[in-house]
């Protein structure tokens, strides 16, 4: 899985809010993105027992264009019984310090455990 992580976070790709496309299967998340005014994307991620993961990549804020990274990358996974989103719905400001951290220039990527909705 680190190998299929790495490739994603090396590819250069074109970022362009995914996230708003594919907003209709992940509701939860996106909501919560918004709300942080973040524009994000899905990726799935197969390890190597065949299980696929979903992992979102944070970009930008909302409205903002995409620049890369310049301070690495930063792999965010989540403890028992919560996934990516769970960062998001207990922050009583609004502001997480997963947003912060792109915000400072930093590639972020939410992982998700198996068994969570997004697994």
């Amino acid at each position: 899985m680190l190998d299929s992580f790495a490739s994603l976070a090396a590819s250069g790709s074109s970022f362009s809010s995914a996230g708003r496309v594919l907003a209709a299967n992940y509701d939860r998340f996106s909501d919560l993105m918004k709300k942080q005014g973040y524009d994000w994307e899905q990726f799935n991620v197969t390890t190597d027992d065949g299980y696929i993961l979903t992992t979102f990549h944070l970009l930008n804020k909302t409205g903002e264009t995409f620049t890369k990274a310049t301070k690495g990358t930063v792999l965010v996974q989540h403890g028992a019984g919560m996934d990516g989103a769970s960062f998001f719905e207990f922050d009583p400001d609004n502001k997480s310090w997963i947003t912060s951290l792109v915000d400072e220039g930093y590639d972020v990527w939410l992982g998700n455990n198996r068994g969570t909705m997004w697994s």
